[in-house]
């Protein structure tokens, strides 16, 4: 019980025989016998550049999928705003959120850092530093399988996150935030230089990125990616295995626990969340708003991708 950590992805071209079936994988309207199981994958469209989309339209505004992945621009460009570099040529997909591109077998290797959290641009610099050194010294562990091995030995491709995007952008500007994007990222491959020479090993062939969170940004009381919270206030609920320490503590607290119907091994806990006052929610940030951001993102930050 308790398995979260588990997922699938599916590409799925638009022109194929079946992209029409692909694209409403998820309409259980459609396919109702899916449902029970189709959640634990994340399906993608594979793109071109100026495309009619009107075919997934409805789909990705009822459930949030199919997402769109251009393939093209992953294995042409990093960063939007440099020129192309072509080195992510064998580049077949990416990971299920699609924050990372990766080759076939290929692994990601994700940290995760919050901008709103600091002081100054020195103090997210040193930050940024340490992420670095960490997610580097990772990807210097091989897998056994002898394929993922290669392609990581040669790529070392970790993706440098950006969370509390939305806290950010409240707190100080949007002009802020591009400007600490760009020496960030400007940073990071001048110490992966450093770094990559002092350890004998390639560079990364790519860095940055911003992952949709979960966990990891609750635990530092941010925001999620680049996504703005649904309220400003609201209750957040966690299934946690009824055997835990954590019951009798969180009970004693207070905090209103339920045994799940459904698995009578896990309980749930209730926390009352409270967002600061000057933070958007979604219901007021528009569209083409939310896709600026994301824009800008990939043109200051993300040599990988965004996942919003």
């Amino acid at each position: 019980s308790n398995v979260r950590r588990s997922s699938l992805v599916a590409f799925g071209d638009i022109d194929d025989d079946e992209g029409d079936k692909f694209i409403s994988l998820k309409d259980y309207a459609k396919f109702p016998e899916r449902a029970n199981f189709c959640w634990t994958s994340n399906n993608s469209l594979y793109a071109q550049l100026g495309m009619n989309y009107r075919k997934v339209c409805g789909n990705i505004k009822n459930n949030g999928e199919p997402g769109i992945i251009w393939l093209e621009n992953m294995k042409n460009y990093g960063r939007m705003s440099d020129p192309p570099s072509f080195a992510d040529y064998r580049a077949e997909g990416g990971n299920p959120c699609l924050e990372q591109t990766l080759e076939s077998y290929e692994m990601c290797c994700l940290v995760e850092v919050f901008p709103n959290h600091h002081t100054s641009f020195e103090d997210f610099k040193e930050t940024l530093q340490l992420s670095l050194l960490y997610a580097k010294i990772v990807t210097l562990g091989m897998p056994h399988w002898q394929e993922s091995a290669e392609i990581m030995r040669r790529n070392r491709r970790i993706g440098c996150s950006l969370s509390g995007i939305a806290q950010f952008i409240a707190t100080h500007s949007l002009h802020s935030l591009r400007d600490w994007c760009d020496r960030g990222y400007k940073f990071l491959r001048e110490y992966d230089t450093y770094l990559s020479l002092i350890l004998g090993v390639s560079k990364q062939i790519k860095l940055t990125s911003v992952k949709p969170s979960g966990t990891v940004s609750l635990l530092a009381g941010a925001t999620s990616g680049i996504h703005y919270p649904e309220s400003k206030s609201y209750i957040r609920r966690v299934r946690i295995p009824s055997v835990s320490p954590l019951v009798e503590g969180l009970s004693r607290l207070g905090y209103s626990i339920e045994q799940d119907i459904t698995d009578k091994d896990t309980n749930i806990v209730e926390i009352p969340i409270s967002i600061k006052e000057n933070i958007k929610t979604v219901k007021e940030v528009g569209m083409w708003e939310q896709m600026i951001q994301c824009a800008l993102m990939q043109r200051y930050w993300a040599d990988n991708q965004i996942s919003c």
